[in-house]
């Protein structure tokens, strides 16, 4: 027995390997999840049948000796939802139901299923009809009937009858209403028609009576190795010994009841069809019908399973073939022998990671495993399989794949052998150099409400900014940039750490008193430069006197004409400014365009704020 040594690590395969994956073509819920026909509400109960279960779907056909043309046919009883047995979750007169199971049968590798029938008025009848045109919609799937003796005293004319009549009786509805189903099974041409317990009858049967009275020349199949012996008798199938536990020896597989039944099938009964039969195991203590303490025969783990098989595989051969097998039962679970819900092997499997060396361990007994298949996944859910490896081996070399590089899960699945539990691994992380980061890219977002802010020269106004940060928990600085000359920003709060959700932040704009200096229509007043000059000539020496008395009036002349002109100087040029019409005290309306910028490492996002100053 080998012990879990590491259940998940996370390891850094140094070597990049390139080309794609395989393609997924699983999940890691289909692998885990119940894929039986079992009630997905039924719980596992006392006497050892387990909740529906992950059940390995390789073929049964693989637990029998090579070359094996035995017809595989599962034991069904078809009374479930009748207020006479317990309730497992489902009705046996549920198509739907009936038509799971068939699939279910099928994808273990049966070629059919045999039925109890309990007369054409039982609770059974309508059942076993299901079961029929389930089987018809099939081809390759068969059916055959097992007269229960329960339909002899329950379902017949034998409270007036003798035995052999009520049998005539009996197999003679079975022969009308399923001998014409192209899904009956036949040796040869002759329809199989099994009886079961009718040697505890009170009376005795007359076979020969029986098989000369029923029409369609049935096979007739009894019980046990003196089935062989009757009057015309078509062959016998061995069947299980349970012991009470005051008589059952330690690990009571129930082998030694088959071993006699095939030794001397092959010895003394070689020309006669023989039925084998396979189990998990017998405890019916849920069953009303039980002795005190229950019958038992032991699953051990699974072991008693392949131990029926074993026994097979001890007697026939591909030279000497078993004509039929059949699986006791599919869904007995008052009996305890239910194979619907899978067979639990006591397996558990545990992986580690040592550079590129996937290796795991079980606990329990590996020859309950049939392999051992490895997935791979990107995101933990979608599989991808890698490969299968032999039991017996306890590891594989992942740089033989072609693996690109990135993060991933790896799973090891424990395959169990035919029918029984299959067992997944915990992830383990597997990262290749140059993978990218597991976690989000680290982004940074700003955005402002309202986006657009009027100002009073020399005065403050205020907006609010809503920054968000994501992929990390990193500070993230906040400036502006294309404010007007003497105007400053600040934030509240000045420092931050944003999360995804977003972080309000009131920004704070505040702008200098500034004027604008005003000119009539844009002139220069050019007075100032000619007037001094034309002075200069009227003093100039040498002119005459009548000369500068003329100059010096018309220069009093023109000093009065501009001083009317430049008496309403400031009207003209408060006129002349911007659309608004300000007086000339006043500033103009101006329109700026802020940058605000959040910054946080390498990241760094901005937003836009329309600034009006008037």
């Amino acid at each position: 027995m080998r012990k879990a040594v590491l259940a998940a690590m996370l390891v850094v395969v140094t070597s990049a390997w390139a080309a794609d994956l395989p393609t997924p073509t699983t999940t890691l819920t289909a692998e885990t999840a119940n894929n039986t026909s079992a009630a997905p509400a039924f719980l596992a109960q006392p006497n050892g049948n387990a909740a529906g279960m992950n059940i390995s779907k390789v073929p049964i056909r693989s637990l029998l000796y090579p070359g094996s043309t035995t017809k595989l046919y599962a034991h069904v009883e078809p009374w479930w939802g009748s207020s006479h047995h317990i309730d497992i979750g489902y009705s046996s007169q549920d198509p739907t139901q009936v038509h799971r199971q068939v699939e279910d049968m099928i994808s273990r590798g049966l070629d059919g299923a045999v039925a109890d029938w309990y007369g054409p008025n039982s609770y059974e009848a309508l059942g076993l009809k299901f079961l029929m045109t389930e089987a018809e919609t099939h081809p390759g799937f068969g059916f055959f009937v097992e007269v229960d003796k329960g339909a002899v005293e329950w379902g017949s004319c034998y409270s007036t009858c003798d035995a052999t009549a009520a049998v005539i009786e009996l197999f003679t509805r079975v022969a009308g209403d399923f001998f014409a189903s192209p899904a009956y099974f036949r040796i040869g041409e002759r329809p199989v028609l099994r009886e079961f317990g009718m040697e505890t009858l009170a009376q005795s049967v007359d076979w020969n009576a029986v098989q000369s009275q029923v029409p369609g020349n049935p096979l007739i199949i009894h019980r046990n190795l003196g089935g062989f012996a009757k009057p015309q008798s078509g062959g016998a199938f061995g069947w299980m010994e349970p012991k009470t536990l005051d008589v059952m020896p330690s690990n009571y597989d129930g082998t030694d009841e088959l071993n006699w039944f095939y030794s001397n099938a092959v010895a003394s009964y070689g020309a006669m069809p023989a039925f084998g039969a396979v189990w998990k195991g017998f405890n019916d203590i849920l069953a009303d019908w039980a002795p005190p303490g229950g019958r038992h025969i032991e699953q051990n783990c699974g072991q008693s399973w392949l131990r029926t098989f074993a026994a097979v595989n001890r007697y026939y051969s591909a030279s000497r073939q078993l004509p039929v097998l059949q699986l006791v039962t599919w869904n007995d679970y008052e009996e305890g022998t239910e194979l619907e819900t899978g067979i639990e092997n006591c397996v558990t499997v545990s992986a580690s990671l040592n550079g590129a060396q996937l290796h795991w361990t079980i606990t329990g007994d590996e020859s309950t495993l049939d392999h051992y298949t490895v997935f791979i996944s990107t995101d933990g859910e979608k599989l991808a399989a890698l490969g299968d490896s032999a039991t017996g081996t306890p590891g594989m070399d992942l740089s033989a794949f072609s693996i690109p590089a990135g993060t991933y899960s790896l799973f090891v699945k424990a395959v169990g052998k035919p029918s029984l539990r299959n067992h997944m691994s915990s992830p383990l992380t597997l990262t290749i150099a140059g993978a990218p980061p597991l976690s989000p890219t680290k982004d940074v977002t700003i955005s402002a409400t309202p986006s657009s802010l009027q100002v009073t020269r020399g005065q403050a106004g205020q907006l609010t900014l809503n920054v968000a940060q994501s992929g990390a928990s990193d500070p993230v600085s906040l400036s502006c940039s294309g404010l007007p000359a003497g105007a400053t920003c600040s934030f509240t709060p000045s420092t931050l750490t944003p999360s995804a959700q977003p972080m309000p932040v009131a920004l704070t704009i505040r702008t200098s008193g500034m004027t604008a200096v005003l000119h009539r229509n844009g002139r220069t007043p050019l007075f100032a430069f000619w007037l001094p000059g034309a002075m200069g000539l009227v003093l100039l020496p040498g002119w005459r006197r009548r000369y500068r008395c003329a100059a010096l009036l018309g220069l009093v002349l023109g000093l009065a004409l501009l001083q009317l002109a430049c008496g309403g100087g400031q009207t003209g040029a408060s006129a002349a400014q911007s659309p608004t019409n300000s007086t000339s005290s006043a500033t103009t309306s101006s329109t700026y365009t802020i940058t605000v910028t959040a910054a946080s490492g390498s990241v760094s996002r901005s937003t836009q704020v329309t600034l009006t100053v008037n």
